[in-house]
C-alpha cells in the first residue's frame, strides 16, 4: 500500500500544474484567416487604393483571374494548415483539390493571354516592367507578415503540430496570399508572368519567414 501511495503522490506532483487545453475548432482558423484578410487589406489598400481602372478590368475579365487565383490558393492553404496544425494529419484531399484549382486558373490565364498576344509577349512582359516589382514586393511581403502575426496569435499558437516549420510554411503561404489577394485589387499589371514572378516570389519570401520564426517559436 505504501508503493502505491507514493506512486500516486508522484503522479500527483508531475500533473499538479498541468491545465486542460482548448480543442483546436476549425471555425477558429477560418475567423483567424478572415481577421488576418481585413487587417491586411487595410494595411495594403488604406494607403496605396484601388486601381483607377478597376471595374473596367474586372468587366473585361482581365483582373479576375488573378484574384480568384490567390482567392482559391489562400483557401487551400487553409486546409493545410488545418492539417498540419494537429498530431495526427488530416486529409489533404481539399487542400490538394484546391491547390490544383489554382494551378488551373494560372495555367487558364496563360492560354487565354497568348492567345490574344503572343508567348514571347507574355513572358517578356515582367522583364520589361521589373521597375514596379519593388512596390509589389514590399506591399505583399509587409501584409503578409501582418496576416502571418494574425495567424501566429489566433492559431498557430494553440497548434499541436509535429511539422511546426511546415505548418509555419503553409501558414505564410495562407498570409501572402491574402496579401497578394488584397494587393492585386490595387494593381495594373494582370499579366500571369508578373503575376507568377513577383506576386509568387512575395508569397514564397513570407512562407520562407514563417516557417523559420514557427520552427523556433512553436513549442508544445
Amino acid at each position: 500500500m505504501t508503493a502505491t501511495n507514493n506512486a500516486d503522490d508522484i503522479i500527483a506532483q508531475l500533473v499538479d500544474d498541468l491545465s486542460p487545453t482548448t480543442t483546436l475548432k476549425t471555425r477558429t482558423l477560418w475567423i483567424s484567416a478572415i481577421v488576418a484578410l481585413s487587417l491586411t487589406t487595410v494595411v495594403i489598400l488604406g494607403p496605396q487604393g484601388l486601381r483607377p481602372n478597376l471595374a473596367a478590368a474586372w468587366d473585361a475579365g482581365t483582373a479576375v483571374w488573378k484574384s480568384a487565383l490567390f482567392a482559391v490558393f489562400a483557401i487551400a492553404s487553409v486546409f493545410w494548415m488545418n492539417r498540419y496544425s494537429r498530431p495526427s494529419l488530416t486529409s489533404a484531399r481539399l487542400a490538394g483539390g484546391f491547390s490544383i484549382l489554382a494551378l488551373g486558373i494560372l495555367m487558364a490565364a496563360f492560354i487565354v493571354q497568348i492567345g490574344h498576344s503572343d508567348a514571347h509577349s507574355v513572358m517578356m512582359y515582367a522583364v520589361d516592367h521589373v521597375k514596379n516589382a519593388l512596390g509589389c514586393f514590399a506591399s505583399i511581403i509587409v501584409g503578409g507578415v501582418v496576416g502571418f502575426l494574425v495567424l501566429f496569435k489566433g492559431w498557430l499558437q494553440r497548434s499541436a503540430s509535429l511539422f511546426p516549420r511546415t505548418l509555419g510554411f503553409v501558414s505564410g503561404l495562407l498570409s501572402g496570399s491574402l496579401a497578394a489577394f488584397a494587393y492585386s485589387f490595387h494593381c495594373p499589371h494582370d499579366n500571369m508572368m508578373y503575376v507568377s514572378l513577383y506576386y509568387g516570389g512575395s508569397v514564397v519570401i513570407v512562407a520562407i519567414v514563417s516557417a523559420v520564426w514557427s520552427g523556433r517559436y512553436l513549442k508544445w
